[in-house]
């Protein structure tokens, strides 16, 4: 249909994936806090505070290897 835009897939990264190309920028950070909805936090204090505003509260914690 003209005018209209075609939906394009994103790759889905896992949270490993995501965690080690992060732990590759920020070299010095230990472990990384990621909240359900993928995002990703140095603090896990933040990783709550942000956690509490989602449906899905859960962290999943990933330390440095």
């Amino acid at each position: 249909m003209a005018g209209k835009k075609q939906a394009t897939k994103q790759s889905v990264e896992s949270l490993g994936e995501k965690a080690t190309r992060l732990f590759a920028i920020y070299p010095d950070y230990k472990e990384l806090h990621f909240t359900s909805d993928g995002l990703a936090f140095a603090s896990h204090n933040s990783a709550f505070n942000h956690a509490k505003t989602l449906r899905d509260s859960k962290i999943e914690t990933i330390k440095k290897q």
